[in-house]
Order: C-alpha cells, then structure tokens, then sequence
C-alpha cells in the first residue's frame, strides 16, 4: 500500500498511511437458545500527506483499491493546501524510528476460533443451567487486529493482538435469582468458560429467596472484573484530560 500511495502523491512532500486490519467473531444466546452467530472483517486506512510541512490532510478510507487510494491522495492534497507550510521543514526529510519492544499480544487460539467452535462452546456450556433448570444468556466475542504505520520514505511500526471475552448471565425462571461472571483476556486458551459458568450458576442459585436488608452503609468486596471495569474508564479518563 505504501509504496502505491507514494507513487499515487504529486506535490512533492511525503505520504503516511495508518492501516487497522480487524476481524470479529461473536456467538450470542438468551433463554438458552443461540440467537447470532457473526464474522465481520474491516479494513481501516488513514491516509495523511505531507507537504512543505502543512500536515492536516488526513482522509479515512475502507478500502485498497488504486481508485480509493488515488481519490483519498487527492481529497488529502486539497486539505493541506488550506493549511500553512513550515519554512525550512524539508531540511529534515525523515528520521530515524526508536526501538520498540516486541510483547506477545497475538495468541492463535484466539484468531482461529471460528463460527463452528464457537456455536459448539456455547451449546457445551449452556447444558449445566439447562439440567438445573435455569435460564442463560451471554455471548462469546474475539477478535483479531492488526496496526501498520508507513511512510514514503520507508517507516514502518507493525503490530498485531487478539482479545477474546466471555459473558454469561443465569437467571431463575421465576426472577428470584441471577447471577453473572465473565471475563476477557487475549488468550482463547486463559479463559475457563466451565467455571465461569458454574460461577454464576451458583450465585443464581444463592441468591433465589432474597430478604430485605434496612437502608444503611455496608462493606461490599467486588470481584476483580467488576473493578477492572469501573477502573478501565476512569484511566481513559484520566489519560484523556490530565495535564
């Protein structure tokens, strides 16, 4: 793509190219029957050109085709020239990148778990709430990404990483108990469906028969998924508008 793009420019200058490659698979049931099973694929590319160091042509395209590729150099071209070019910014030309560390974020049990694995993990799991009676609902989502940035002069960051969740929630027919669990991890392999399925099998079943507690403060310990979701925003946050 990016030596397409650099051939595509006119104007002199450079071109960068941010591509997001994603794949998604979910299997989603309520009431103990399996209601979608999905794929979907999306290609991202966000298209920038540099010229004379005016930089504010950023155009965002869904596809790879030399007509999308040309139409979004073009559509970026016209952008820049409503902004205002640094003098002197074409005495640096490129620079060199810093190194990067190199973790283990994408896991193959993640990317291959297709549409049949998954409807078979959820019709698997739900027969313990179905013996004991119970009603169920939750969903199995993964996910594969990829992340290139490249540049005319030869840039280039790649990475990729997978992520998988599981979400299920048991209720009693009658609405006197529910009980949830669930987790995500990047790991297909990391994530103990059974026992997060007997989890909240449980807890539905403690909590059926509730008595009223009086108005009053009270010491409440969540799991650590409940806090890792009440913390996940609040450092989105705090990332977002700290100084």
């Amino acid at each position: 793509v990016a030596p397409r793009l650099a051939r595509y420019a006119v104007g002199g200058g450079y071109t960068g190219v941010l591509i997001r490659s994603t794949w998604r698979g979910d299997v989603r049931w309520a009431r103990n029957l399996v209601s979608e099973v999905s794929d979907v694929r999306t290609n991202h590319l966000l298209v920038g050109r540099n010229i004379n160091g005016a930089t504010n042509g950023l155009v965002e395209i869904n596809e790879t085709s030399d007509a999308a590729l040309v139409a979004a150099l073009r559509r970026a071209e016209r952008l820049v020239r409503l902004s205002t070019e640094i003098r002197g910014s074409d005495i640096i030309t490129h620079w060199n990148l810093e190194p990067m560390t190199d973790p283990k974020l994408f896991f193959e049990a993640t990317d291959q778990l297709d549409a049949a694995q998954r409807t078979a993990a959820a019709q698997r799991l739900v027969r313990s709430s179905v013996a004991a009676g119970m009603l169920w609902a939750g969903y199995i989502s993964v996910t594969a990404n990829s992340l290139a940035l490249l540049t005319s002069w030869g840039a280039l960051r790649y990475c990729q990483y997978t992520w998988a969740q599981y979400s299920v929630t048991v209720r009693d027919p009658k609405g006197t108990g529910s009980g949830w669990a669930g987790v995500d991890w990047p790991d297909w392999h990391k994530v103990d469906a059974e026992r997060l399925t007997a989890t909240a099998l449980e807890k539905c079943l403690t909590s059926r028969n509730p008595v009223a507690v009086e108005p009053g403060r009270y010491e409440t310990i969540l799991e650590p998924q409940a806090v890792c979701d009440f913390v996940r925003p609040l450092v989105r946050f705090l990332q977002r508008y700290s100084s």
